[in-house]
């Protein structure tokens, strides 16, 4: 039914003993709700509240004289009538940040995310991870209550596998934004402890899919991982230890929803294990998709993945390359081109991303500097647009980092459809259940 006001949100805290995450959640919603009826009311037709605070599992850190930060971002689907335009993304960004402004005004910090869409967006999803937590977890907070109601049904046993791969794989290259701070170990900020607990919760998710136990919030996927923990048949059917996983997975778990207790085990070799077991699941993940030995080096392993990737969507995203770069990017186009005969920007982004970041827990026995050899230099050479030298070896890996987190954010974050939409860029090649067989892997050198 619709209705033009404000609908109430559940804010009942699953934390009882911190009353403050539902009311900042209230105070979002009620914000960005009356902000986007001002707006676009005559037109709109639902406001959606998706991601963690709509699971009810955003975090919140106290800053003082009663001022809260939100570590993670409020994300809105704005789902607009079947024949009105949609707003441009310059649009959005100014609306963003008057919400952002006035939240500030009520002593919250809250980065603001909108993604505007049609009810077609809605009923076309595919199964993915992103549309399977929309129906699940997503609360309409203004206009048509059903509007979610037009995502097809669908059990997660319906996803494709490779979308737990890239969900990996993009928490690879975000957590290198952040990993200057965590290779030197120099009092690493709030946010940087946040993006290595996010990026052990995303193994969580990424592992569970490929088990056939995936759930699609944090607190259900500790839960279920504890359960595979003790009821695993050997040490052999999963990539690493799956009792130590669980651990790490629930102190995470209970440090994103209640970030004022002690953080897990806050040390550089709580890093190093974080890399460690993404680069054991990474690999994992990958010969599970490919049916490659595995064997076989990092990179022979993605490229066994690059060669199931269609044509069609190496050719969309080199397009996507070639419109942003303009004329100025010509001199690529050689490049380019070598690199579009074998797979699409998003996946040499991920193939750079996933090279550095295992290289990075050696860094701190080798004074932050990374081997000098033509290895980056070739690395940097799968990326889009790569305009850093990499020849200073005190540099080099954070500029590599630099590079690749900049491509991603152009070349793929910000170019993907709005939340829900799918990033699996291959058919599905396997939907298994959690109790088939998971084939064995042998510990290997990275």
């Amino acid at each position: 039914m619709f209705s033009g006001n404000w609908c109430a949100v559940e804010t009942e805290s699953r934390q009882p003993k911190d009353p403050a995450p539902p009311q900042l959640k209230a105070v979002i919603c009620k914000e960005a709700s009356t902000e986007c009826e001002k707006r676009f009311g005559q037109i709109l037709e639902a406001v959606v509240l998706a991601g963690s605070l709509a699971r009810d599992e955003g975090t919140f850190v106290g800053k003082g004289q009663d001022r809260w930060s939100a570590l993670g971002d409020a994300e809105f689907l704005l789902v607009f009538q079947r024949n009105s335009p949609l707003p441009g993304r310059a649009v959005l960004k100014n609306l963003e940040e008057e919400i952002e402004g006035l939240l500030e005004a009520q002593n919250v910090t809250c980065p603001v995310r909108l993604n505007a869409l049609h009810p077609a967006h809605l009923w076309n999803l595919r199964p993915t991870m992103d549309s399977f937590e929309l129906r699940s977890c997503g609360q309409v907070i203004w206009g048509d209550e059903a509007i979610l109601s037009l995502i097809p049904d669908f059990s997660p046993r319906d996803i494709p596998l490779e979308d737990a791969w890239h969900l990996l794989s993009k928490r690879m290259v975000k957590q290198l934004a952040v990993a200057d701070q965590l290779v030197e170990w120099a009092s690493p900020s709030t946010e940087a402890h946040y993006q290595t607990i996010k990026l052990y919760l995303d193994m969580a998710a990424s592992f569970l899919m490929f088990s056939g136990a995936y759930a699609p919030t944090c607190r259900e996927r500790s839960k279920r991982l504890s359960v595979l923990a003790r009821n695993a048949r050997s040490v052999d059917e999963y990539p690493f230890p799956l009792f130590d996983f669980a651990s790490h997975i629930e102190a995470c778990t209970r440090w994103k929803l209640s970030p004022d207790e002690d953080p897990p085990t806050a040390t550089r070799s709580h890093w190093d294990t974080a890399v460690v077991y993404a680069w054991l699941l990474w690999r994992w993940e990958l010969a599970r998709l490919t049916g490659a030995d595995h064997r076989l080096g990092n990179f022979e392993l993605i490229e066994r993945w690059f060669e199931r990737e269609p044509l069609r969507d190496r050719w969309r995203g080199w397009r996507v390359v070639v419109r942003k770069c303009g004329w100025p990017g010509s001199r690529h186009w050689p490049r380019w081109a070598r690199l579009l005969r074998q797979a699409s920007p998003q996946l040499w982004i991920y193939a750079a991303g996933s090279e550095l970041l295992f290289s990075l827990p050696s860094l701190s026995t080798s004074c932050g500097r990374l081997a000098p050899d033509a290895k980056w230099n070739r690395v940097r050479d799968w990326l889009p647009v790569g305009q850093h030298d990499l020849t200073n070896q005190r540099a080099r890996w954070r500029a590599l980092a630099s590079e690749i987190v900049r491509n991603y954010q152009e070349f793929v974050a910000e170019t993907r459809l709005p939340l829900g939409s799918s990033d699996a860029k291959s058919p599905s090649l396997l939907r298994e259940t959690q109790r088939e067989a998971i084939p064995r892997m042998v510990d290997q050198e990275a």
